[in-house]
């Protein structure tokens, strides 16, 4: 099984060990169908159409980032954050894919394929050649910048 790294050249915070390694795909098995049944249910729930229900994602996604950004953990952020681009993607696709009289675009099926296929070439392409993803560190910990703001925001994240 191939290590996987943290974005940086440190080699103490990459995955190396098989354990770590698990851990992780583990975390992503779980934080993908955790975001697949979010979409599901904030459909069910609602009843609102692809061209709605689109907006409920990026909606929590922002209130994440602006709790992160007051001092909300940032691990549990990006694993929250990581959970709902499940059910976006899935209201996005819906909403190109779904004809007109369903609230969607009517795009079809295989266009939609070839512009998700294209967005996401691009951002593995910009990715490679900006290198706007590194971050260098020589400390592998993360630190809280505000250890009190942190704890504060505990409480505006589900634990």
């Amino acid at each position: 099984m191939p290590s996987v790294h943290r974005h940086n050249q440190n080699t103490a915070s990459s995955s190396t060990t098989r354990v770590r390694e698990l851990l992780y795909w583990l975390a992503v098995l779980v934080t993908c169908a955790l975001g697949t049944a979010t979409g599901d249910w904030t459909l069910d729930l609602t009843g609102q159409t692809p061209g709605v229900s689109v907006l409920f994602a990026p909606g929590v996604i922002v209130s994440i980032v602006f709790a992160w950004r007051l001092g909300a953990d940032a691990v549990l952020s990006f694993w929250l954050a990581h959970i709902l681009t499940r059910p976006l993607g899935a209201d996005l696709g819906d909403w190109l894919g779904s004809t007109t009289g369903d609230g969607g675009l009517g795009l079809g099926a295989a266009v939609t394929s070839v512009i998700f296929l294209a967005a996401i070439l691009a951002t593995v392409l910009w990715l490679t050649f900006s290198r706007s993803d590194v971050v260098e560190t020589s400390d592998p910990t993360p630190r809280a910048v505000h250890p009190a703001r942190e704890r504060i925001m505990l409480g505006y994240t589900p634990s």
